[in-house]
């Protein structure tokens, strides 16, 4: 056997030493490589929905608005931002967590329309994860008044005693005893005036 013949022997004892290697570092990369494609993907909470759904319309004003996730986002960070059809924020007081939902309470909701929703989380990993919706509001129009009135019409008669500065309200018994207390006054002083010139 020359010397060029011997460097391009390899032992066969080497060559499997050499599989084995290979071997095992593939295994590990099977092994990890699911973690690695899987991780990204875990990382992050996902929106699963809300109440009121996105795009839905409401015939009751809701109180609140509460968001779902799969996964709690932290406590901290949470911040949710309604309006109203006018752009005026109806959001009365903090989103709070409530389990795997945070929920944002609202001012009483008077206006029908588009009311648009803006909402940011902090996942586990303190990742933002921010989102917007929509959804209507479709208030019933209220039914005028069915309540008549309690006073009666006034008449053309009593406005024109009112303007002359006399009433029509008083009552017929009254001003019978007043005429009747008159014509007696008058009759007194007719005998006490007859008396005097006799």
């Amino acid at each position: 056997m020359t010397r060029s013949t011997r460097l391009r022997t390899t032992p066969p004892r080497r060559l499997r030493a050499r599989a084995a290697m290979l071997a095992t570092s593939l295994a590990g990369a099977l092994l990890v490589s699911p973690f690695l494609l899987t991780a990204p993907a875990s990382a992050h909470d996902a929106f699963s929905g809300s109440t009121p759904s996105a795009d839905s319309t409401v015939t009751t004003a809701p109180t609140s608005v509460t968001l779902h996730f799969e996964e709690p986002p932290l406590a901290a960070g949470l911040a949710v931002a309604v309006t109203a059809p006018d752009t005026t924020p109806v959001t009365s007081g903090k989103a709070a967590l409530a389990g795997t939902d945070v929920v944002a309470p609202l001012a009483p909701l008077t206006v029908s329309g588009l009311y648009t929703v803006a909402w940011r989380v902090v996942a586990d990993d303190g990742h933002p994860v921010t989102g917007t919706f929509t959804f209507t509001v479709d208030l019933p129009t209220p039914s005028p008044s069915a309540t008549a009135s309690s006073t009666a019409p006034v008449s053309e008669s009593a406005l024109a005693s009112v303007a002359d500065g006399t009433s029509s309200s008083l009552p017929v018994g009254g001003i019978i005893a007043g005429t009747v207390a008159l014509a007696v006054v008058v009759v007194a002083v007719v005998l006490v005036t007859r008396r005097r010139s006799a």
